[in-house]
Order: structure tokens, then sequence, then C-alpha cells
């Protein structure tokens, strides 16, 4: 299927983290999440992916369960008791509740992972630029910061290596003061030839700037659709809890 914009995959990205803002309950995370998650995957082409999904899917597993175990034990007890010791009281409302916080950690966290690991920086940044949605200066910073994470994390591999070699240990002070000089010291050669190659002009040419295409706009109304019917849904039999959101 055809890509879509990196600018609307953006926007269906930040749906679910806006609309479940709204509501805490079990069933409104599915059924924004799942669908969502789908349309993302098929129409985020076979662009080649900036950084590997392993390590951020066990963040995303640690998190929600993270935020599983927190819920329960210290959420607002209501109902029966299920666990109780000291302090620590587990009801059927706090397992509820917990619940649904872990499955919107996975609602808004794997359509965004989906994304920013094939997100093409290049074109949305081009077309923010180019639409004014920020300043071009600002673009571009970001946009070589971007680029430039790789490097930063071969720069923290190097130095724990040598430190290694010379007999001294990694402690992480140390290691965040070095590799800041070297980023510091980088950005600075990195902003002298941005300059010279005539990157501060303001009517320099993005040559991988894409306009937004009734394909693109067909997926963010379908986007919009989904998120409308699985509100209304959660809304009609009862689930959405604005209360305690």
């Amino acid at each position: 299927m055809k890509r879509a914009h990196p600018v609307v995959l953006v926007g269906i990205m930040m749906i679910p983290a806006v609309v479940l803002l709204l509501t805490i309950d079990v069933w409104t995370p599915v059924l924004i999440g799942v669908p969502l998650t789908a349309l993302i995957a098929v129409t985020n082409g076979r662009h080649t992916p900036v950084f590997s999904w392993r390590p951020v899917a066990v963040m995303v597993v640690v998190s929600a369960g993270g935020a599983f175990a927190i819920n329960a034990v210290y959420g607002m007890p209501s109902g029966a008791a299920v666990w109780e010791w000291g302090y620590f009281h587990v009801t059927e409302g706090s397992l509820q509740v917990a619940l649904a916080m872990s499955l919107r950690v996975c609602a808004i966290a794997v359509p965004a992972i989906l994304v920013t690991r094939r997100l093409d920086f290049s074109a949305f940044a081009a077309w923010c630029a180019v639409s004014r949605v920020a300043p071009y200066r600002f673009v571009i910073a970001l946009l070589i910061g971007i680029r430039l994470v790789p490097v930063i994390a071969a720069d923290v591999s190097e130095t724990i290596s040598a430190r290694r070699a010379r007999g001294v240990g990694s402690p992480p002070l140390a290691l965040a003061m070095t590799v800041l000089v070297v980023a510091i010291r980088r950005a600075i050669r990195m902003s002298d030839i941005a300059e010279i190659r005539g990157f501060a002009r303001a009517d320099r040419v993005w040559s991988r700037f894409v306009p937004l295409r009734a394909w693109d706009y067909g997926v963010m109304f379908l986007a919009l659709v989904i998120t409308a019917a699985a509100v209304a849904v959660s809304v009609a039999f009862g689930h959405w809890d604005v209360l305690r959101a």
C-alpha cells in the first residue's frame, strides 16, 4: 500500500496520547490503539528503520508492567480486597485501574514506536519548514541533532572502551561529561559547516519537501473516524470514565 506522508503518521501517532488523557478505562485504549496501530503498520511503508525495535519493546513492557504494579498496589482502593499486607492494598478497583493504565501505556507507545522507527525525518522537517510550522533554523538544528544520535551512541561506546583500556571505570557522571564535551565540539563544527553551505538562508530549497496529497488527507480522515467510533462505542457501553482521568 502507498506510504502516507510523515506528517500524517505523526498526527495519527498523537491521537491516542490526546484522547486517552480524558479517560481511564480498560476498553478505550484497546478500541483506539489496535486499529490505529494496524493503520500505521499498513501505511508506514518500508522505509529503512532508524533504530532496533527490541530495546524499545523491552522499555515498553517494563513501563506497562511498572504502571500496572504501581497502580495495583498504591491505587485508590475500591471494591473487594484481593491482597493486603501492611500499607499495601490491592483491590478489584485498583486492579482495574492498573490494567487500564498499562493498556494506555501500550496504546500510546506502540504507535509511537512504529512511526518513529521508520519515519522519514528529512521529509518531515522539510514540510515543517516550508509550511512555516516551525522556524527553519530550529528545524535544521533538530534534524542535525536527530542525525547525530547514532554518532553520540558510538561516542559513548568508544569512551567506555577507552576508559576500560586505561584501567579506569566508567561512572555515569564522568562518562556523561566526556560525551558532552565531544558533542559540544561536534555541534560547533556542524554549525560552521551549515553556515558555510548556506543553511542559514531563508530562501534555500528543500529537496525533500513533499506536499500533502489526497491520499494523505484520506488516511488522516480514516484515523479520525476510527477514533470517533471508538469513543462513541466506549461511551455507549458505559466504559468511558472521565472522572478518574
